[in-house]
């Protein structure tokens, strides 16, 4: 299975991480841009590993913060009609009595 094939076959997973693809030569700008979709970056084979940890921890804290914002958007669908007017008035500093 080559990377864009295992990187299909991740994004077919219902709770999709990060993914990077380490390049071996230069990419034409349409392979780059094919293993870009849902690629979190794409580093040289030869890149040091400081740098690779980095990019690594940077993913991790976006699927961090994408895990929350659907966790709080699962949350809002759960509300009810009078829960959103509610939530709107406190938005704006308003208090219901």
């Amino acid at each position: 299975m080559d990377g864009l094939k295992l990187q299909d076959a991740l994004r077919q997973r219902p709770n999709r991480q990060a993914s990077y693809f380490s390049l071996l030569l230069e990419a034409s700008p349409a392979s780059v841009k094919a293993m870009r979709q849902d690629t979190e970056d794409s580093l040289p084979k030869d890149t040091p590993k400081a740098k690779i940890v980095d990019a690594v921890t940077r993913a991790i804290e976006r699927d961090g913060e994408r895990e929350r914002a659907t966790e709080i958007k699962g949350k809002f669908a759960l509300l009810t009609e009078r829960d959103h007017e509610v939530l709107g008035e406190v938005v704006q500093g308003k208090l219901i009595n």
